[in-house]
């Protein structure tokens, strides 16, 4: 129920700039720096100091830390993240056939 998840949300407390909660990223877009798509938050692992986002991509899933350089832009009311992944991130984790 909506109703039932935006009265919870209201007991949460504010985090501090660029600290975000789980719930706020799971369904986000994430895209490239350079506006490729690149897939859906389906989850968000690790604890504070040590995140990595699960991206749904056409290919699998790919874990992609939640850091400053690699997620550069992240916004939690619109639901989109930019990532400037190093070379070979995005296939790093892709299952090989």
């Amino acid at each position: 129920d909506t109703a039932l998840a935006d009265s919870a949300a209201e007991w949460l407390l504010p985090l501090l700039d660029g600290v975000f909660y789980r719930h706020e990223l799971v369904g986000s877009a994430v895209e490239s720096t350079d506006g490729r798509r690149i897939g859906v938050v389906l989850d968000v692992e690790g604890e504070f100091g040590g995140c990595r986002l699960v991206v749904q991509t056409p290919e699998g899933d790919v874990l992609v830390p939640l850091a400053r350089d690699i997620c550069p832009t992240i916004d939690a009311v619109a639901k989109r993240i930019v990532i400037s992944p190093p070379e070979g991130l995005l296939e790093l984790n892709v299952p090989r056939a």
